[in-house]
Formats: structure tokens, sequence, C-alpha cells
């Protein structure tokens, strides 16, 4: 199979249920109901809808605009009759991850509850860190989308899945390299490393050019965007140095506005994908340039690299692609981003990409037992 099939098969396979899914917890309706009625229950997170019960399924229905379910009289009823208050159903803990304070994940929440997801060793954190209890359920820094934790190949997946889908036309490749004072040089070449593969992935031509902005307390244009031959951008790349950052932070701002002047200048396309990679907290506030970038079409991806979550405010910089989902990728160490790099462009003998992911227990999600009989192991055919 191509490389695009098998991408396409592992994304299926990384898929999961980032969209909080309203259902009953199991066992809510009773395996056989009752002959001369139906079971009617009521959906905790919204008021004007419930559940009727069928062979121990529940199906959600809903009542005429303007109408609140009420459980005691079964019917729906004028709002000031049932005196409902919507709440958010328990968040789920899973092999990736689990939720604090352990309340989210024990029951229902009530409005004004605020849940954390924490990621185990070898999960990446896949959207914001926190979500928020609200009369219209679960909201997290990017609407009804519940974060979760995912197996860093799965990161992987939707990096080269989000990236194969925007340069498929004529583009441009910027990059927005963080080198402030706390990276190491290691780390520095790491991402010079990164910039390699993904242009190695996507090598470039008179359909594709691409360039480099390092950015600390300032911006610096390192590799112009009208460079369209892969050696001379791989051999730039290589000549860039480590400036060792500077005492006045990184400001992503600043590299977002430069990122702005080299589009207008020198891209030789209508299309620029911005990659913007950093690790830290900037001193500004970059939402006023990224609105700008996006606003113009542009696609913009963020990618964070700590341990802890201190950089889900870079979601809010990010594009969201075209299943609702932000282009923002938490990284937890340079270690990851580095087997980021060796997924999309294998060393020569590896093997390539094609390893099979235990989907089970690394892609939550996407993963059926009925799979198996479609020939699909484990999302890779």
């Amino acid at each position: 199979l191509s490389r695009a099939s098998l991408m396409l098969s592992a994304l299926l396979a990384c898929l999961g249920p980032l969209v909080g899914a309203q259902e009953l917890p199991a066992g809510s309706c009773p395996l056989w109901g009752p002959l001369n009625y139906s079971v009617l229950l009521p959906n905790p997170t919204n008021c004007s809808r419930f559940f009727v019960c069928s062979n121990g399924r529940p199906i959600e229905l809903h009542c005429l605009a303007g109408l609140h379910f009420n459980d005691r009289l079964k019917v729906c009823d004028w709002p000031q009759n049932v005196n409902c208050v919507p709440r958010c159903f328990p968040l789920q803990n899973d092999v990736g991850g689990s939720w604090t304070p352990s309340a989210c994940s024990a029951g229902l929440n009530n409005q004004g509850a605020s849940c954390k997801l924490q990621c185990n060793t070898n999960y990446q954190l896949r959207g914001s860190s926190s979500v928020q209890c609200t009369e219209k359920g679960w909201k997290s820094t990017n609407g009804n989308v519940i974060p979760q934790c995912q197996h860093e190949e799965c990161i992987l997946v939707h990096i080269e899945d989000g990236l194969n889908k925007t340069p498929s036309a004529k583009a441009g490749l910027l990059f927005l390299l963080d080198e402030s004072d706390s990276m190491s040089t290691a780390h520095f070449q790491i991402t010079k490393d990164f910039v390699k593969d993904i242009i190695r992935t996507f090598p470039l031509s008179e359909n594709r050019s691409a360039g480099v902005i390092t950015f600390d307390s300032t911006a610096q244009v390192k590799i112009h965007l009208n460079i369209d031959s892969t050696s001379t951008f791989l051999n730039e790349v290589d000549n860039i140095g480590y400036r060792g950052g500077s005492s006045g932070g990184r400001d992503v701002l600043a590299a977002l506005r430069a990122a702005i002047t080299e589009i207008n200048n020198y891209s030789k396309h209508n299309l620029t994908v911005v990659v913007l990679i950093t690790d830290g907290v900037s001193v500004t506030d970059g939402t006023p340039a990224a609105d700008e970038i996006k606003r113009n079409g542009n696609p913009l991806f963020a990618i964070g690299i700590d341990q802890g979550t201190n950089l889900v405010h870079l979601e809010k910089l990010a594009s969201t692609g075209d299943n609702g989902i932000k282009h923002f990728f938490h990284v937890r160490t340079y270690e990851a981003l580095e087997d980021i790099g060796k997924y999309l462009n294998p060393p020569a003998g590896s093997g390539g990409s094609n390893s099979t992911l235990d989907c089970s227990t690394k892609c939550l999600g996407g993963y059926k037992e009925e799979d198996q009989a479609l020939g699909w192991e484990c999302g890779r055919k």
C-alpha cells in the first residue's frame, strides 16, 4: 500500500471521541422494559431532552421548543414546573490519562466545575488541559471538544494528516522556531531536524516553497519563503546557528508579525502554512497577528513542547482543521518531537512508519472488534 493509504489507516485508528458523547451511564435502561408503558429517563445535561429505553438502550428525544422534561410526570412541561438545572456527564478516565479532581469522573458535575486532564507516560495531550461544566455541557478553549491523552504515535499521525491536507495545492511552508534561553543547543538541533524531516516528507518544487524565522525576544528571518529547492533549503537549515536566547524571554507576537511581513514580501503562492514551535510561555499575546494570518486563509499549526500544561495558550493561536479540531499539538519532550520526525521521515532500513499500532492501549477510540472481520489490524490493513 502507498504511504498515504497507510497514513490514513493509522489516522482512523487514532481518532478518539474528542467531542464528549452525551450518553447515560451503562445500565441506566432496563434490559427488558415493561409492556404497558415506556421507560423515560431525563437527560441531566439538557433540560429539554430525555431518553426512552428500547431493549436496554437509551434513545434520546427532545421536547418541543420552550418545554422541559418533567421527570416526575414523565411529560414535557413548562420550565417553571420543572425547575431543571442542567449538569455535566462524568468524564472518562482511560489508559492514557485521568481527570482531577476525582469527582470529575465519579458522577454528574454541577455547573462551574473545572476539571483537568493529566496524561500518563508516553501519552501526549490533544486539546486543552482543562474543561468547565456549563449550562451547555463541557466547554474547553476549543468549544465542546473534550481533550484527550493519546499515544505519541497518534499525535504524529494527526500532525502528518493536517500537513498533508494543506500543501496539496501550491503552497509555502513557513517555520517559526523558538531559540530562547529555555532551550539548549541540542534541543534547537532537534527542532531543526524536525523541520528537515517535514520538508523531506513534503519536498519543495515550483509548487511548494519554504522559509524559516527564529525568535526569542526578537524575530529574525533565516531563510526567505521563496526557496523552492529541497537540497538548498536543507543546507540552509543546517547553517542556522543557535543564538542562545536573550534575557527578554520569547515574543511570539514578534515572530507572527515577522511571518506576516515575510508572507507579504516573499510568498510565491496564495497559501502559506505557518508552523510555530515553542517550548515556553510568550511575554506577549500573539493573538492579533495569529488572527490576521488565519483571516488571510493561511493555516497555522502550533506545536508546544513542555512537560506540564503551560502551553495550552497556543491553542487559541492555531487554526481549526476541517474536523473542527485545532491544529494545536502538545508534545511533552524534545525526544518525543524527535520521534515524530523519525515517523515522518523514517531512517533508511528502519522499515518505514508501517509499525502496527496497538489501538486498544495506545490510540484511544476508533478500534472495534468488528474491524478484524474487515481485515483491519488496529487501523492498518
